[in-house]
């Protein structure tokens, strides 16, 4: 995974805390199969938005994918 700013993933460690791993594994496989996601304000509005652990960030994942499409 290409190296992301430092605001997303001082955010990253503040949310996911001990699902950072597992929250940079999932982030990895999005932006390896939807190259709509290549970009950090999508990544950052993404990661921002999620409240509530890492269920809530894959989700999130998966809507702005669905959005993507329509």
């Amino acid at each position: 995974m290409r190296e992301l700013p430092k605001d997303i993933t001082d955010e990253m460690k503040i949310r996911f805390d001990s699902d950072l791993i597992l929250a940079n594994k999932i982030l990895a496989e999005y932006l390896t199969e939807y190259d709509y996601l290549n970009s950090d304000r999508i990544i950052r509005c993404i990661v921002y938005l999620t409240q509530n652990g890492i269920e809530n960030f894959e989700k999130n994942l998966i809507l702005a994918e669905l959005t993507q499409e329509t």
